[in-house]
């Protein structure tokens, strides 16, 4: 077998290592950034907006307007006159 003393074995730094130094910086970062935005804002509450009134809501278009019944059918007597008429215009 090999001689080695584990008392003297140093462990290696990986990838993994280096990945959490990185997310470190970008944490430490991240919140330098967040003081900064922060800093920028006023102490005090802003002043709360007016109070109007609502305005009154108008309508998009004009309620449609009722249509006329049909004409009612005229009695045959007065058909008979209408149509004369009509050959009467035609003629003349």
């Amino acid at each position: 077998m090999a001689d080695t003393d584990l008392s003297t074995y140093r462990p290696t730094t990986d990838a993994y290592t280096g990945m959490l130094g990185i997310s470190l910086l970008a944490l430490i970062a991240g919140s330098v950034f967040l003081f900064m935005d922060y800093s920028q804002y006023p102490d005090r509450a802003p002043k709360p907006p007016e109070k109007v009134a609502p305005a009154q809501e108008k309508p998009i278009a004009p309620p449609p307007k009722a249509e006329a019944p049909p004409p009612a059918p005229m009695p045959a007597e007065e058909k008979k006159d209408d149509e004369k008429k009509d050959e009467e215009k035609k003629e003349g």
